[in-house]
């Protein structure tokens, strides 16, 4: 997948270490995503042995309770 992404003309970097910090400033550990694309855009890859089902792929819709802002980058998708 790096290669597509750099193939496809994107700045990537492969398993950046991102630091987690708390209130204070201080780093208390630290993130490495798959890919950072862009300075922008981090990627994590999951494998799953069967495919996806409708109630597993709604949750995504949900980024309330993935604790994150919007993760599927649009609210209309489907299956």
């Amino acid at each position: 997948m790096h290669q597509r992404l750099l193939d496809g003309g994107l700045v990537v970097e492969r398993e950046p270490e991102l630091p987690i910090v708390d209130e204070n400033g201080n780093q208390v550990n630290f993130y490495r995503p798959d890919h950072r694309v862009e300075q922008a855009l981090l990627v994590e890859y999951k494998a799953h042995r069967f495919p996806v089902t409708n109630d597993e792929f709604d949750l995504l819709r949900r980024p309330d309770l993935l604790g994150c802002s919007n993760p599927l980058g649009e609210p209309n998708l489907s299956v």
